[in-house]
């Protein structure tokens, strides 16, 4: 139950988790967490300007999930149904999972595009979203976004 409610938050919300220091051109800061490997957390959240009162955002989680990716698969298309959000791709291949899906929440009808990673019994859920009107202007700048994350060296896992 405790999963199930974690991943409906953070179909709400996005998360990034991105080695240990977040950079870009502007300034570097090591990214604030929980030593515990098997506590769920949100890394990183990152916000463009808004528009009609919502911020386009990218986040990663963290999650401890000792599963299959496809069984996460299988896991969150089964929530996507109960949240009654239309699922409009997704893709399973042997490193990572892609889903693109959309819905409403709180009468905000919003665009989700997500990438979840695997390593050990960890789950990183990178995750952009932004309303289903923004989209046209946005979207390609978060998937950007989302489609660079790499773990860490240290963590054995590449996003290419």
């Amino acid at each position: 139950m405790y999963l199930k409610i974690l991943l409906v938050f953070s179909l709400m919300f996005s998360v990034s988790y991105a080695e240990n220091v977040h950079k870009n051109n502007e300034y570097s800061i090591k990214i604030l967490e929980s030593e515990k490997s098997n506590v769920h957390s949100q890394s990183l959240m990152m916000y463009l300007p808004p528009s009609d009162g919502f911020s386009p955002n990218v986040n990663i989680q963290k999650q401890f999930y000792e599963g299959t990716l496809q069984e996460y698969s299988v896991l969150s298309i089964k929530q996507f149904k109960q949240m009654r959000f239309e699922l409009i791709n997704s893709k399973v291949t042997d490193k990572f999972l892609t889903f693109e899906y959309k819905g409403s929440i709180q009468g905000r009808n919003l665009y989700w595009y997500a990438k979840v990673y695997k390593k050990d019994d960890i789950v990183y859920l990178v995750t952009a979203t932004c309303t289903v009107k923004q989209k046209g202007k946005v979207i390609e700048h978060l998937k950007e976004c989302v489609n660079s994350f790499n773990l860490n060296k240290k963590v054995g896992l590449k996003n290419k």
